[in-house]
């Protein structure tokens, strides 16, 4: 398993990131600042919990993945009811930009890289390697997300709000079905 592996490990694992910074891209289409700050953050989540799964074993494997899925599904869920709410109520916001949310939604995306770091420690693979490709990986699609949020406001306004709760209503639910 070596970077071609890590680097679609990393494609996968950046789904969900790619997904979210499209509604922030949707609600602020110019703000760089913001589109570089998802970036790092969910990068830097996908490197660390792969770091931190990989730390904690394969002893406890069964309980995270437990008690990570109904998390993240709670996250991902609540803040896809709460941006449907707001383009009913013609709000224009369709995420707040705050720390702490954009720190919860960084977990939230990479909990399943805390399963191949979990995964890794069973394999005995090159874990420095990966997690490095993962979290760059990671980064760029965050970037690339956001600015496809950005193209999509152009176009369909204030219905890409409802468009982006739908995609993260989904990935919970995704979430909930997929081992």
């Amino acid at each position: 398993m070596g970077i071609l592996f890590s680097f679609f490990a990393g494609v996968a694992l950046s789904m969900d990131c790619l997904a979210v910074a499209s509604c922030y891209g949707i609600q602020s289409p110019k703000n760089r600042r913001l589109m570089l700050e998802l970036g790092l953050w969910f990068g830097f989540f996908q490197f660390v919990m792969i770091i931190i799964g990989n730390m904690v074993g394969s002893l406890i494997i069964t309980i995270i993945y437990k008690y990570a899925k109904i998390l993240s599904v709670l996250i991902l869920a609540g803040i896809a009811i709460k941006m449907f709410i707001e383009g009913i109520k013609g709000e224009e916001k369709c995420l707040e930009a705050d720390k702490m949310r954009i720190l919860y939604l960084a977990f939230a995306t990479s909990v399943d890289s805390l399963l191949v770091g979990l995964a890794y420690s069973m394999l005995r693979q090159n874990l420095l390697l990966t997690a490095v490709i993962v979290g760059i990986t990671c980064f760029v699609l965050t970037l690339i997300g956001f600015n496809i949020g950005s193209i999509l406001h152009r176009f369909v306004g204030r219905v890409a709000q409802f468009l982006g709760s739908m995609i993260l209503f989904l990935i919970a639910i995704k979430s909930l079905f997929v081992d």
